[in-house]
C-alpha cells in the first residue's frame, strides 16, 4: 500500500472541503474533484485558495462568457 497516495488524497478532499464550508449555502454540488457554486460565492472561495497550473493548486473550469 502506498501511503503518500492516501495521503494525498486526503489532504486533496480537505482542501475541497474547506471551499465547500466558505462557499456555505452557495455551493451546489461538490464531486471527487470539483466544487460548483453560486458566483456570490466565487470572492470568498478565490481568496482562500492558490490558482495555477501547478500540482495542489486550483484551476478554474468556468466558461468564459
Amino acid at each position: 500500500m502506498n501511503l503518500n497516495k492516501h495521503l494525498i488524497t486526503s489532504e486533496a478532499r480537505v482542501r475541497l472541503d474547506r471551499a465547500r464550508l466558505i462557499a456555505g449555502d452557495e455551493a451546489l454540488y461538490m464531486d471527487t474533484d470539483s466544487l460548483h457554486y453560486l458566483d456570490t460565492a466565487h470572492d470568498r472561495i478565490m481568496d482562500q485558495v492558490s490558482m495555477g497550473e501547478n500540482l495542489g493548486q486550483w484551476k478554474s473550469e468556468q466558461e468564459e462568457s
